[in-house]
């Protein structure tokens, strides 16, 4: 039954081929030490299951098969690695041409994401939240109200390990 579905196809096709990009390796440095703090709403597998139908209904048992032989195959920073490569950055709900932390870096920054600094990371990594509320253009003052949070959250945890 999952074999059938296209979309479940393509996305552990991406998934797969997305465990060798070493490039997103501190972003998933920086997102896994500030979230053995701040709990997650929901895991990463679960949120790329938006990325696939059926649409109708969010907790169908397809998408829970789906979600559970996601689970199965792959890491939570596979997932991440997924949502990073995939999520919408876009400035608002009706524009959606920005898709991946790549072109987010370089539209929000004008870098690649090698070249960010901590703060630019964690900048992404918010947005992957919610890409319109911690908006640095839109909402700068929400945004770095959560960025200074998740830098201290983020060097107490450094500093902790030390």
């Amino acid at each position: 039954m999952t074999n059938s579905n296209k979309e479940f196809v393509y996305l552990t096709h991406s998934l797969k081929k997305n465990t060798k990009n070493n490039k997103l390796n501190p972003f998933i440095l920086i997102y896994n030490k500030i979230h053995q703090t701040v709990k997650e709403r929901r895991c990463q597998c679960e949120i790329i299951m938006n990325y696939i139908g059926p649409y109708r209904h969010g907790f169908s048992l397809t998408k829970k098969l789906y979600l559970l032989k996601i689970k199965k195959d792959f890491t939570q920073d596979d997932c991440l690695k997924f949502a990073l490569l995939n999520a919408d950055f876009s400035q608002d709900s009706y524009s959606h041409d920005i898709l991946g932390v790549e072109k987010a870096s370089k539209f929000y920054f004008q870098k690649e994401i090698d070249k960010l600094n901590e703060k630019e990371k964690i900048t992404l990594i918010i947005m992957l939240e919610h890409p319109i509320l911690y908006n640095p253009h839109r909402n700068p003052k929400i945004a770095l109200d959560k960025i200074r949070l998740y830098q201290r959250i983020l060097h107490m945890n450094m500093n902790i390990k030390k």
